[in-house]
């Protein structure tokens, strides 16, 4: 577009080129400044149209991690629950474990009681058995 701006506007004699000049000039000023606020205004839009987008994308991404989190919450109950049913089991083979031990040693005991008993009185004892 040609310049509303001449070299020489200071030879300009009438008022009605001044003010042509002025309005041709206020005329391309106002649609540049129109044009540009419409593309800011564009931009800004898009902008919020994004950070929309990026908040449902993230909405859902959280809703995703929520169910996730729900789903082991649900997980871990019954892993609990589980563990408590096995837990008395458990116990109770500690006590099992632990009876067994002490009759493994009263038997070992025992085993030596008797081979003692086999030494001090051989003739005795082979007279019971036999």
């Amino acid at each position: 577009m040609e310049s509303p701006v001449r070299e020489n506007d200071s030879n300009l004699k009438t008022d009605a080129e001044k003010n042509t000049i002025i309005r041709e000039v206020k005329d391309n000023i106002l649609d540049n400044v129109t044009k540009y606020f419409q593309t800011e205004l564009q931009t800004i839009s898009q902008d919020y149209k994004t950070f929309g987008d990026m908040n449902n994308a993230s909405k859902e991404f959280c809703v995703k991690m929520s169910n996730k989190v729900q789903d082991l919450i649900t997980s871990m109950a019954e892993i609990q629950e589980q563990y408590i049913k096995i837990d008395n089991y458990l116990k109770e083979i500690t006590k099992l474990e632990s009876q067994v031990d002490d009759i493994e040693k009263i038997t070992e005991e025992l085993d030596i009681f008797s081979k003692a008993l086999d030494e001090r009185y051989p003739k005795t004892m082979s007279r019971l058995f036999f």
